[in-house]
């Protein structure tokens, strides 16, 4: 008796522990075997194997086919982020696309306590991640850590960041020991052309080490010439340094923001990159117009 009641616990413990799968055919695939299906002209086999090679009669496949349904995960880290007082942090926002979902994602951070604030993101198509800023200013105080709520919209579906983890808590750090700023707003760049960024740093708490220039969130097709084996550093007796951002002659028109920010050398896990509090516009802008613009002005020298 006690043998066949193992063997049904063992029975049901394997049951309660069926994992779901999901498969996503690309469009064109999806139609051209809808159409088979339409004609009734081939019949097709699925074949399903279980990657570990178990093949006992406790194991069942089901298979369920339906239309597209278009939505997202998403995902934001560090979950637990330490923003120094009057100093700004990155936040990576990555999303999941399920059944051939490829449409923007705007995501924000909602409910921050008083004295912080944050940028908002898009998730552009065809990219996966975008890149926030979170930022505590000069006056903020914080008697406990504060949940960190964010959301990505993309029409009407809506989806909470890291969904169940009620550990993901903001808290402010001191001062950190280096405050990153730019005077670059906007870089309008042709593709195959080359735009400059400027930025600043400023040591405290007297570090007076060299400060590595980070860049993140780039644009597709797009590139940092300036940094080499060893990126674009600010040495220690440095404060401001220009480097290029080129665009490929492949890029494609549009805009996206980009995050510069200064790392601080360490072995520690903790955050060691702060960056300017705010984001830099890049926009490439169309060949034609450029060589329009170009035209007309060469017209107007001419005449002159």
């Amino acid at each position: 008796m006690k043998e066949k009641r193992s063997q049904g616990k063992s029975l049901k413990a394997q049951r309660k522990a069926a994992v779901r799968a999901s498969i996503t055919f690309p469009p064109d695939l999806y139609e051209t075997l809808e159409e088979i299906a339409q004609q009734k002209k081939v019949s097709l086999a699925w074949v399903v194997r279980d990657v570990q090679g178990q093949r006992t009669g406790n194991l069942a496949y089901r298979l369920t086919i339906r239309e597209p349904r278009h939505d997202f995960q998403l995902a934001i880290a560090p979950q637990n982020p330490n923003v120094p007082r009057g100093g700004s942090i990155p936040l990576t926002a990555t999303a999941i696309r399920t059944d051939g979902f490829d449409g923007p994602i705007e995501v924000s951070l909602e409910n921050l306590p008083a004295g912080f604030s944050a940028t908002k993101a898009i998730i552009r198509p065809g990219q996966n991640s975008a890149v926030l800023v979170l930022s505590a200013g000069v006056d903020a105080k914080l008697t406990s850590a504060a949940p960190l709520v964010g959301k990505g919209r993309a029409g009407a579906i809506v989806r909470e960041a890291n969904p169940g983890d009620a550990l993901q808590l903001i808290a402010l750090a001191p001062k950190a020991d280096v405050t990153m700023t730019s005077s670059t707003k906007v870089v309008e760049i042709e593709p195959g052309g080359v735009g400059s960024v400027s930025v600043k740093i400023a040591r405290n708490n007297g570090f007076g080490g060299r400060v590595p220039v980070d860049v993140l969130n780039m644009p597709p097709r797009t590139e940092l010439p300036s940094f080499g084996l060893n990126g674009v550093l600010l040495n220690e007796n440095e404060t401001e340094r220009t480097f290029e951002i080129a665009a490929t002659p492949q890029a494609e028109p549009g805009e996206q923001y980009i995050v510069v920010g200064g790392r601080v050398e360490t072995r520690s896990p903790q955050q060691n990159t702060f960056v300017a509090p705010e984001p830099i516009l890049v926009r490439i802008k169309p060949k034609t117009a450029i060589s329009q613009n170009e035209k007309s002005g060469s017209a107007s020298t001419a005449r002159k």
